[in-house]
């Protein structure tokens, strides 16, 4: 249980922050025959959760946390701070960007007990623009991603409302991803760490620039945070959270994520099940039934809603709404990585927003009937046998 009177720490507040997520988790992700519930909001969910606990205390610890990071502005600070700093971290390789992390995550832990505060992240997003040169990855780029499809789902709820001139194809919500929790919900929990290993979970190697391969410790270093993996699943999971709500809602999406990377992960999460035809059609009928709630192929079709596999184009990973964007290598596929690569998040210009929806689209399948393509999209749950036997099977 989570408990308010512990020191003001970071140790204090991993633990606590690790509780919550644990209830988060259970809640955010559907499984067979257990619908997303959509209807109660998240706080009053996680509220049950804890129900002989004092949450008002609890809010009112990690506001005083978080109030505490903001006050300090900086990892430097953070590391001469003898009463904050106790759980640090050991081998930090960049305190700014466990600072900026913490700050983010002291946010999530907000916004999920109902009491969201603006000054963790709005410093994180100015950091990220004045000296970050972008955003981690992990919580940081996992909550710049579920704020847009939050902000997407708000501008498709005024549509509906206000009717206005602007089209509704321009309220699409484009999400090219090489981290698809929507697909592979056991993406919360793992993240990209599991890019960097084998079918038997074990590290595979590492080329560098000069062509020479040696085994790595399973994630580049500069994909590594310091911080406990269930601090970046919360943010996974507001990611998830607020994609199935937009979703679940009715409004358009384009959700493309790499074939090859659908393959290599299916064979990974499913490598201890006898039939794996029957584990991709489990799969592929919790997205469209508990996630989408979808009732048939037509229902998809009207909601102009898509997940397609993409074989062309290769895009980056980018996340598109109406009117911002967000470029990331939030997990590089797992044939072309390099250790050596920077990898921050950056929000985009509109001109850039601009190029890459275009390029989205056009590398878009066709989905059209009659198509040769058509059974590239997730959704169509007549088509998920061939889908799998075309693609995923071979």
């Amino acid at each position: 249980m989570m408990n308010p009177n512990l020191d003001l720490n970071i140790a204090s507040f991993l633990t606590n922050l690790k509780r919550l997520h644990g209830c988060v988790s259970t809640i955010v992700v559907p499984h067979a025959g257990q619908p997303f519930n959509d209807r109660t909001p998240i706080s009053l969910k996680v509220r049950h959760c804890f129900q002989n606990v004092d949450l008002h205390a609890c809010a009112r610890w990690f506001g005083r946390f978080s109030n505490e990071l903001v006050k300090i502005k900086g990892g430097d600070a953070l590391a001469r701070n003898p009463s904050l700093k106790v759980g640090m971290p050991s081998n930090v390789d960049s305190l700014d960007r466990l600072y900026v992390e913490l700050l983010t995550a002291s946010w999530l832990c907000l916004y999920f007990l109902g009491v969201p505060s603006g000054s963790p992240w709005g410093f994180v997003k100015t950091w990220a623009e004045t000296r970050g040169g972008g955003l981690p990855n992990g919580v940081c780029v996992a909550k710049a991603i579920g704020d847009i499809v939050r902000a997407s789902r708000r501008a498709n709820h005024n549509y509906r409302l206000f009717p206005t001139t602007t089209s509704q194809h321009d309220l699409t919500l484009y999400m090219h991803s090489y981290l698809p929790v929507l697909l592979f919900p056991e993406l919360l929990d793992t993240g990209s760490e599991i890019m960097y290993q084998d079918v038997y979970g074990r590290p595979k190697p590492i080329q560098n620039e000069n062509g020479v391969t040696h085994q790595s410790d399973g994630v580049p270093s500069d994909l590594h945070s310091r911080l406990p993996e269930y601090v970046h699943g919360l943010g996974r999971c507001y990611e998830f959270l607020q994609i199935a709500l937009y979703v679940r809602d009715g409004y358009p999406i384009l959700y493309s994520i790499p074939e090859q990377l659908v393959v290599t992960l299916h064979a990974h999460f499913s490598k201890d099940e006898e039939d794996k035809r029957a584990a991709w059609l489990k799969r592929c009928n919790v997205l469209q039934q508990n996630v989408f709630a979808l009732t048939d192929d037509t229902d998809a079709c009207a909601k102009s809603q898509r997940m397609a596999l993409l074989t062309q184009g290769r895009p980056p990973a980018c996340f598109l709404n109406h009117e911002s964007g967000l470029f990331t290598f939030e997990g590089l596929d797992a044939h072309e990585r390099r250790e050596d690569l920077p990898l921050p998040a950056s929000y985009m210009h509109e001109t850039r927003r601009t190029l890459y929806r275009a390029r989205l689209l056009a590398a878009e399948p066709d989905f059209s009937p009659g198509s040769e393509e058509r059974f590239r999209n997730i959704l169509y749950r007549q088509h998920n046998v061939e889908l799998y036997d075309r693609l995923i099977a071979t």
